[in-house]
């Protein structure tokens, strides 16, 4: 069986998620990866928001792959600017780690999401 991965960081955008979550249900085969923080992209400590939320998510909870991207540190430069990117950017591997935690990895098709933009 082939599925489908769609791939995202997630922050605090719980109503979000809920809509994405609905929209997609038609959609078989589809697992949805949430790769959350401990962190914001600024280095502010945050809850786990979708963890504290998990029951409002049961439906769908089949569906989902949660990773917390606590080993994604990258290493930061001076430049405030640039540490926020860098963050960003050293969360990104947990979108992949998501559909390695699902078994039978071969004939999976995927969809990451970065900055809201779709790749």
């Amino acid at each position: 069986m082939t599925r489908i991965f769609d791939s995202f960081m997630f922050g605090r955008e719980l109503d979000m998620l809920e809509c994405r979550l609905v929209e997609l249900e038609p959609v078989k085969n589809l697992v949805h990866v949430i790769v959350e923080a401990r962190v914001d992209h600024q280095d502010h400590p945050k809850p786990l928001y979708f963890a504290e939320h998990r029951e409002r998510f049961a439906p769908w909870a089949d569906r989902i792959v949660h990773v917390v991207a606590d080993r994604f540190r990258g290493p930061y430069e001076t430049r405030r600017e640039r540490l926020v990117w860098r963050r960003q950017k050293a969360h990104q591997p947990g979108t992949a780690e998501g559909s390695h935690q699902v078994e039978g990895r071969e004939g999976h098709l995927s969809r990451t999401e970065r900055s809201g933009s779709i790749m």
